[in-house]
Parts: C-alpha cells; sequence; structure tokens
C-alpha cells in the first residue's frame, strides 16, 4: 500500500502488517487534480488540487495521523483510465473506524460532524442501516441489502461497479481491467 507522508510530502510503500495508521481523503475530483506522478516531479504545489491536499494534510495531522492516503496522489495511473468514482466511496463509508466529514469553506475546511453524529441521516440517504455505519461487521448483512447499498452508484468503467463491491462481500480476486462488465460479474460469481 502507498501512502503519502502528511509532513515531509513523500510517498512511501508499506506491506503487510508494517501499514501505519492512516487517513483517507474521499473526495470529488475537479479539474487540476494533483496526481501521483505530480509527488514524484514535486510539481504537486503548481496544481488547483494542492488546496484540498493541504487541508488534508493539516486535518490528519490534527487527528494525530501522520499518514494519509488519498486515490489521485497514492494510485499511479498512468497505464489505466480514472477508475476510482463514486462507487468506491461505499467502502471509504463503511470500512473506517474513524469518520469525519468536511465542507470547503473560503480558506479552510469546515467541520460538518462525524459519522456518529450524522449516522440517521447517512443511513436514510445511503440506505445502509445503522448497525453497519456503527462497525459492525458487514457481512451479517444479506447479500441482497449490500447489493442495494450500491443498486444507485455509478462508475467510470463497467467492470469497476464489480470491483468495487469486493471488499464488502470479502472476496479476493486480481482486477483484469478491460474485461468488461459480463466478465467481472463472471468472475465475481466463481469466487
Amino acid at each position: 500500500m502507498r501512502l503519502l507522508h502528511s509532513i515531509r510530502i513523500e510517498l512511501d510503500e508499506f506491506f503487510g502488517s508494517n501499514i501505519p495508521p492512516y487517513a483517507i481523503l474521499s473526495h470529488r475530483w475537479e479539474n487540476g487534480e494533483v496526481l501521483f506522478e505530480d509527488i514524484l516531479y514535486n510539481r504537486a504545489e503548481s496544481k488547483a488540487g494542492w488546496e484540498k491536499v493541504k487541508r488534508c494534510f493539516a486535518q490528519a495531522q490534527k487527528e494525530g495521523f501522520d499518514w494519509v492516503w488519498i486515490d489521485t496522489l497514492c494510485i499511479d495511473k498512468s497505464s489505466t483510465s480514472a477508475w476510482f468514482t463514486r462507487g468506491w466511496t461505499l467502502q471509504e463509508l463503511i470500512a473506517p473506524r474513524l469518520l469525519h466529514f468536511f465542507a470547503a469553506g473560503e480558506d479552510k475546511w469546515i467541520s460538518i460532524g462525524g459519522r456518529r453524529h450524522l449516522l440517521r441521516h447517512i443511513a436514510e440517504r445511503t440506505n445502509i442501516d445503522e448497525e453497519t455505519l456503527r462497525g459492525e461487521d458487514v457481512r451479517r448483512c444479506s447479500i441482497a441489502a449490500r447489493m442495494s447499498w450500491a443498486s444507485r452508484r455509478t462508475t467510470t468503467r463497467e467492470e469497476d461497479m464489480a470491483y468495487c463491491l469486493l471488499g464488502i462481500f470479502d472476496v479476493h480476486m486480481p482486477l483484469l481491467y478491460g474485461e468488461g462488465e459480463r466478465a467481472s460479474f463472471a468472475y465475481r460469481k466463481r469466487s
């Protein structure tokens, strides 16, 4: 797993049980996002999205995290299209132990609240039961319930809809891009 140090602004790779605690930035992509290669070639600060990254670093440090994971920065997408889109936010909503929401203000982020404080609202908007949002094991939910959570989400690539569900179904398999919707669902059924 590749993570970005919020003070040194350096990427590092971690494996197995050596992964340190980290914060995740779940965000909507906009023009001028800072990308993996911008960090590598020291171009990050010239991009419009740098302000969002700086705010993420500041909030992570405030919460006690030195490391952050930001999809646009920690994944080298040079060989694939932009495949992290809204479908992937399902696992970003369920997986973290600590989840806090912020809105972009004039010159800083404004705290909207944590998952615990927004639980009922999140459950109503997503159709995800409150127990799952509180951290209960997702495997206790029926397959139909888990599929319904994804039913209103979209992805850029057809196969991403299947791939973004792998984690909530505890399925481990290689991602084979370019296979299309039928192939990805066939792989999922076999797993």
